[in-house]
């Protein structure tokens, strides 16, 4: 992708915003409906390992990042810009995708062994389309399953509705709209097909760092969590890919395990004060638009949580 095509999405992009204040999507969006919840963050190992599955991906981590030395700085600086681009005003969106990009236009090399259909020494860069339109895919088709899981079932045009949203989400990282599959429809059929395809393939690169972040060092208050968290986001993964990751198998005692702590989830997450229920970002994005002062709460929480109070204000 080149620089000219990455700023003409930019510019189809601000030609269908109706109010830069609310930013690209806005509180009536159902871009905002489905993220807007904690519950999102719970899938986010899947995506990732879904990502990693990627040799150039999973490459790029390997070669470009600081994951393994720091891993939550790594996950913070993923998740700012992403929450930029979906609750920022559209100044903010825009400019969230333009640093995005600059950092992708770093990211570039060659696959160190013959990977699946990757040949050794083929090249790989992060701003090219179809590796692109993979990630976008990845958080789209994760964050339906981690509402319709915790939440409520979504109807086909509730989906369709996101899904076309969605599509000015990709716009931002320079993904043309012509690229992406018609419709939700099409869209899962594109996922199962690369979910079953030899383009997703789990590299020694990618199994060493999701061995990492299985064997993460965590307080020991919080390995019994984790190792069930293993287990929510390994029978979450497509079977394929959950083999070749060597991720917990899906027996009995570990569907009971699922199972159990989906319910608790459930039972509890309506009784949560909304500050533990919501994104700080989308909070901090609705006093934005109304407009009020920021609760020093939310920003306590985004301190926290992404070492920086203030992200969408």
């Amino acid at each position: 992708m080149t620089q000219a095509q990455f700023f003409q999405e930019l510019e189809v992009i601000q030609a269908q915003v109706q109010n830069p204040l609310e930013g690209i999507f806005g509180p009536e969006s159902m871009t905002w409906e489905v993220n807007k919840y904690m519950t999102n963050y719970l899938g986010a190992g899947r995506a990732v390992l879904l990502q990693l599955a990627h040799p150039w991906v999973a490459t790029a981590i390997d070669q470009h990042s600081v994951l393994k030395t720091d891993f939550v700085g790594r996950l913070r600086r993923t998740f700012i810009p992403v929450l930029t681009m979906v609750y920022g005003s559209m100044e903010q969106a825009l400019h969230s995708a333009k640093n995005v990009y600059q950092v992708h236009c770093s990211i570039a090399g060659k696959i160190p062994r013959e990977t699946g259909i990757f040949a050794q020494g083929s090249p790989y860069c992060a701003n090219e389309i179809n590796a692109l339109i993979w990630v976008y895919s990845t958080l789209l088709e994760t964050s339906v399953q981690m509402y319709e899981l915790f939440l409520r079932k979504l109807s086909n045009e509730e989906k369709d509705k996101y899904y076309e949203e969605s599509r000015l989400f990709a716009g931002l990282f320079g993904i043309p709209h012509t690229a992406l599959p018609a419709d939700w429809a099409a869209f899962m059929e594109y996922n199962k097909g690369m979910w079953e395809s030899n383009i997703l393939t789990v590299s020694e690169e990618a199994r060493h760092i999701s061995t990492y972040l299985i064997n993460w060092k965590i307080h020991p208050l919080l390995k019994k969590f984790w190792k069930e968290y293993g287990i929510l986001t390994s029978l979450l993964m497509p079977p394929r890919l959950r083999e070749a990751f060597e991720l917990p198998a899906d027996t009995p005692e570990n569907q009971q395990i699922f199972e159990k702590n989906i319910q608790r989830i459930k039972t509890f997450f309506p009784y949560l004060p909304r500050h533990l229920k919501y994104l700080p970002p989308y909070l901090e994005a609705c006093c934005r638009i109304h407009p009020k002062k920021t609760d020093p709460f939310i920003l306590l929480l985004n301190h926290l949580i992404f070492k920086k109070a203030r992200l969408v204000s």
